[in-house]
């Protein structure tokens, strides 16, 4: 019999408020759409376990070699310049003149490489082109060596890129799940990892629950956690000291130590504000605070009137 320990918290004030944190046994499915942040959070969770002394695996599946470090270094001069360059301009300002960038990349790269008193380094990394040929035993068998070193926190961004045969997703999916829940409660380690949701998605769906992951059939069932993440692009929540601040649905769509929620939570220049705001939503995620999405469309619209 394991005791779970809490290994760390999570970068989102919300999250964390509801589950007090990361910890061992955990098997923590984060579903989100394409672009709405599943490498951002998965980044960001890896900043926040750094930060914590918590040594982290990220296995970053989708994303080519060089990423993970550009985007800790945009962020890293976006906090100590007040900058709010995106990713795409940080690219090219990087490319004309990297010298410019280089003492955060040097930092970036001092507490990657920072070890704990143990010895153990506080970060490793697995980027996808460098290793094309990740499955799910593969990562398994990783993680497991990993394991012996001392790891106990692991990410997998994202489990769909595991998933080798599609003509039989709902299958492997099945058993890629079952693969790492076995892990995850053997080596009472704690792994989160991330999903996109479904392409096919119900209409009128504002905050996603556990029935709208890509493979859902099966994918959420061994999770112990299930949390979703969608765009508010309606203009009904803002955050009055803060306007530009990018409105999102988290949900706890799934969670078996716990209540299930959701909130609107607020993301700016590369991390999460440390606020949000607890709504009320159904089970399938059309209503929430009483407002379905074609009432929130007709609000966007009467705004966008108004300020004309």
């Amino acid at each position: 019999m394991f005791d779970n320990e809490k290994l760390c918290d999570w970068p989102i004030s919300y999250l964390q408020d509801k589950t007090m944190g990361i910890f061992t046994g955990d098997l923590i499915l984060v579903g989100a759409g394409s672009g709405c942040g599943k490498s951002t959070l998965s980044r960001l969770i890896t900043m926040s376990a750094k930060k914590q002394g918590v040594p982290v695996v990220l296995y970053s599946l989708e994303n080519q070699p060089g990423t993970f470090v550009r985007e800790e270094t945009r962020m890293a001069y976006n906090a100590d310049t007040g900058s709010c360059i995106n990713e795409r301009a940080f690219k090219q300002a990087h490319h004309d003149n990297p010298a410019r960038y280089e003492k955060y990349r040097r930092q970036v790269y001092e507490e990657s490489n920072r070890a704990t008193e143990s010895g153990l380094k506080l970060f490793k990394l697995h980027e996808s082109v460098s290793d094309s040929n990740w499955d799910v035993n593969k990562v398994i068998h990783s993680m497991s060596e990993e394991y012996e070193q001392g790891y106990r926190l692991f990410i997998i961004d994202h489990i769909d890129m595991l998933i080798t045969d599609p003509r039989n997703e709902l299958t492997q999916t099945y058993s890629n799940m079952n693969k790492l829940w076995a892990f995850v409660a053997s080596k009472n380690i704690a792994l989160i990892t991330f999903s996109q949701l479904a392409g096919s998605m119900r209409e009128g769906v504002l905050a996603p629950s556990d029935e709208d992951l890509r493979g859902s059939k099966t994918k959420g069932q061994r999770a112990t956690a299930v949390i979703t993440l969608s765009r508010h692009d309606y203009g009904y929540y803002i955050l009055g000291s803060n306007p530009h601040a990018a409105p999102t649905y988290v949900r706890l769509a799934k969670f078996r130590d716990g209540k299930t929620g959701c909130a609107i939570v607020f993301f700016e220049n590369g991390e999460y504000i440390d606020y949000y705001q607890e709504v009320l939503c159904n089970k399938t995620g059309t209503l929430v605070d009483g407002l379905n999405q074609e009432q929130l469309v007709k609000f966007k619209i009467q705004q966008q009137g108004t300020r004309k």
